[in-house]
């Protein structure tokens, strides 16, 4: 959020430098409107602007924006503006920062037509009125955190090439009039008064769209809109999803706090979908599990806050999810399957043993969603034993669920036989073990005493090994020392 100025007394604030004078480009956020705009070494008279905040008194220079030729990026947010005024035509600028400041109404802009880009959020705005009918060019504007309370569909006439429209945090309780928007592609419409119906029939275009934070019941227009990609419905009223029609396009999609308690058409209506969010809903995961595994580019899921409420019969059925759908990389904000990129960063999950997770509710799972025999199936279930190795069982096309329900039975078993051989095998080796000796079978006290005895003196020469001693008296030693340090005791 923009910060508010001090309004009690006036700021001496030293002028602003542009970075590079031929830039095109002059900044002045915070500045107070107190100094003339310095651009390179050459002096530039300022825009006719009144500002608040300065004890009644009028700003120290009263001129027009005549002598910010070659400008293309003016910044004048974060001030106490609440006019601009006495434009002068041919004015080259294409981009003009408004935000934070204290303007109430758009007027005076109509001389900008090259504007491409205007950003005045977080002022006091309540109307737009003619103040954007004549900027042809425009292509983004932001009027989030205003005081909007409607718009029409004559104030956007003019706004031909429009393409991002940022009008959330406002008061708005209809939003058709961005009908007439033929270029939109972006619609940010989020924490208003939207309520009931909202229709966006003549949106061609639009590829992202956010309505979060309204009380919207249904969202019309959108059917067979092939350039929509990521759609936020998040905190409305929603209760069915069949109002939006087929999207083909649509990769992401936020249905997080609404009303939802199917997603039975999921899978045709959104064939591409990649992230879906459904938390906080009246979703009954045990019945509409079949309906999200149909959703094949799933790769992010979040089920929060649905059915069941129960933790242990809830991790049964999230469980469920991550063995049927294999190619989800993070369920409810859990990590499932890592990169190469995400391994060292990301956060440590304990593998679950096959036992926990049997093999025969798969099967009544199979037999209970599926009405006709599965022929041409391939079905792959990868599973952790105890952490110790990862198995992976390949399905061919099988012709009946008898099949699959015989083979996952004779998985189940051969898991379980696998599990007592590793465990077998593990006592083996624990057991050997702990069979070896506690202590060094050599010390130093040995070398000392034994050496000494089976040398003999030499009058010039010191100790040195016998030279005959058969290979008995030999195997003896062995056999004494084996049983001095090595037996049981």
């Amino acid at each position: 959020m923009a910060p508010n100025a001090d309004r009690q007394a006036p700021r001496e604030v030293p002028s602003t430098r542009v970075s590079s004078p031929g830039n095109g480009e002059a900044r002045l956020p915070g500045a107070g409107l107190r100094s003339p705009l310095t651009v390179g070494q050459r002096r530039v008279p300022r825009p006719h602007v009144r500002a608040s905040g300065c004890h009644g008194e009028e700003p120290s220079w009263s001129r027009n924006l005549g002598g910010l030729k070659g400008i293309k990026i003016l910044d004048l947010s974060c001030n106490s503006i609440e006019e601009i005024e006495n434009l002068e035509d041919k004015c080259e600028i294409t981009e003009l920062k408004l935000y934070g400041n204290n303007i109430r109404h758009i007027k005076n802009l109509d001389r900008l037509q090259e504007l491409r880009v205007l950003q005045m959020q977080y002022n006091h705005i309540t109307s737009l009125r003619k103040g954007l009918i004549k900027l042809r060019k425009l292509q983004k504007l932001r009027l989030d955190s205003n005081q909007l309370i409607c718009v029409e569909s004559r104030e956007f006439l003019g706004l031909s090439q429009l393409a991002s429209l940022d009008i959330s945090h406002n008061q708005l309780t209809d939003i058709t009039a961005v009908n007439v928007l033929p270029c939109l592609e972006e619609l940010f419409a989020s924490h208003n008064k939207l309520c009931g119906v909202v229709d966006l029939s003549r949106c061609n275009k639009l590829q992202e769209l956010d309505l979060s934070n309204n009380k919207i019941s249904e969202v019309q227009g959108l059917s067979l809109l092939e350039t929509l990609t990521n759609v936020d419905l998040s905190n409305n009223v929603l209760r069915s999803m069949e109002c939006l029609g087929i999207l083909s396009s649509l990769q992401e999609l936020n249905l997080a706090n609404n009303q939802l308690k199917s997603v039975c058409s999921f899978s045709k209506q959104f064939p591409h979908l990649e992230v879906l969010d459904v938390a906080h809903n009246h979703i009954d995961l045990k019945e509409e599990l079949k309906f999200l595994v149909q959703c094949c580019h799933l790769e992010k899921l979040c089920l929060t806050g649905n059915k069941p409420g129960i933790s242990e019969e809830k991790n049964m059925h999230l469980m469920q999810i991550s063995l049927l759908m294999p190619q989800l990389k993070c369920l409810d904000e859990v990590i499932l399957n890592h990169s190469a990129n995400e391994k060292q960063n990301a956060p440590v999950i304990p593998k679950t043993s096959l036992t926990n997770v049997r093999a025969a509710w798969l099967a009544e799972w199979l037999a209970q969603t599926f009405t006709e025999p599965a022929i041409g199936t391939n079905v792959r279930i990868s599973c952790c034993l105890k952490g110790v190795c990862t198995f992976s069982l390949c399905l061919p096309a099988l012709e009946s669920l008898q099949e699959i329900t015989s083979c996952l039975k004779d998985f189940e078993s051969e898991m379980e036989d696998l599990q007592q051989s590793v465990v077998g095998r593990f006592t083996e080796v624990k057991n050997l073990i702990e069979s070896l000796p506690k202590q060094l079978p050599w010390k130093s006290s040995y070398l000392a005493t034994s050496a000494p005895a089976r040398l003999t003196p030499m009058a010039n020469h010191g100790t040195r090994p016998q030279a005959h001693i058969n290979s008995r008296s030999r195997l003896e030693d062995a056999r004494s020392h084996a049983a001095h340090h090595f037996g049981k005791k």
